[in-house]
Parts: C-alpha cells; structure tokens; sequence
C-alpha cells in the first residue's frame, strides 16, 4: 500500500511540476472572447472541450483534446473573456475506477 501512495505522489509531484512550467511559460496575454479560443482550437489542433469544472471563484475551466492527443487548458470567467493556461501533447483518458474498490 505504501509503495503504491508514494508512485501517486511522485506522479503527482512530477505533473505538478510539468503543468507549472507550461503554465510559466505561457504568455499573460493569451485572451480572447471564449468563443475566438474555442473556434481557433478547433480550426487549428482539432481540440474540441472535453472536460470542464467551475472553480470557487466562478472561473470555468476546461480541457480541450484531439484524438492524436494535443491538448489545452482554458480558463474563463463569467463575463466570456478566456485565457490559455496551458497546452501540450499526449493526452490520454483515465480509465474511471468503480466506487468503492480503492486505490
């Protein structure tokens, strides 16, 4: 159980670290109206949303993927204006465990 914790923090630790650098990386000046974002995406990478959740400030977050696995992460707030956080390549879905059988 111990060895299988400490492999799920170190990939944590190291994705943390992988999406912080991207993040740095990005420039502060990557917005634009949600729908400019979502319909270059597309055009340009085949990224369409995938996956979404609203942070406790009100910004919606998503993830875009294609199906050869670049992907980007976007952040939105109320008003429409977007912002690129972070982009890459390799995406690939987690499998969702059954509730109830752990880790």
């Amino acid at each position: 159980m111990r060895t299988c914790v400490a492999a799920i923090l170190t990939v944590l630790c190291i994705g943390g670290y992988a999406l912080g650098a991207k993040a740095q990386s990005t420039p502060p000046n990557d917005c634009y109206d949600r729908a400019k974002i979502i319909q270059g995406l597309e055009g340009k990478f085949a990224e369409n949303p995938t996956s979404m959740g609203l942070a406790r400030n009100g910004t919606l977050i998503e993830v875009l993927t294609s199906a050869k696995g670049s992907w980007t992460i976007i952040s939105t707030q109320p008003s429409g204006h977007s912002c690129l956080v972070a982009a890459g390549e390799h995406w690939v879905n987690v499998p969702v465990k059954a509730p109830g059988f752990g880790m």
